[in-house]
């Protein structure tokens, strides 16, 4: 997978808890856990996941209505493991998402950390 491609956010936090995260990044340099889950791509009815973890939000403002955000930061992104019993190989990575937390849903794109 390239970074740079856009993904689909299928799920995430409420509102509530994608700001706290942002604040206790900023305010305290404490992380505070957040999941998105992201799918590569649907297969009939499943979904193929896209596993990534160690959410860090950097960045976040509220854009088009009241519950849309553009978010920014650092996580941990497997490009190479789609099977559930696979072993992981985490890498770090930064990230931009658009993210609707009343539909919590939206697009999230990777790119490699410079």
């Amino acid at each position: 997978m390239a970074t740079g491609t856009a993904f689909e956010i299928v799920g995430g936090p409420e509102e509530g808890d994608l700001m706290a995260a942002f604040q206790f990044a900023h305010r305290r340099g404490v992380n505070f856990p957040v999941h998105f889950d992201i799918i590569i791509g649907r297969n009939g009815y499943s979904c193929i996941n896209l596993f990534v973890n160690g959410f860090i939000i950097d960045g976040l403002v509220r854009t088009e209505g009241d519950h849309i955000f553009e978010v920014s930061g650092k996580c941990k992104v497997d490009f190479n493991s789609f099977d559930q019993r696979a072993h992981r190989k985490y890498m770090p990575y930064n990230f931009e998402a658009s993210y609707d937390t009343e539909e919590h849903n939206g697009r999230i794109k990777f790119f490699d950390i410079e």
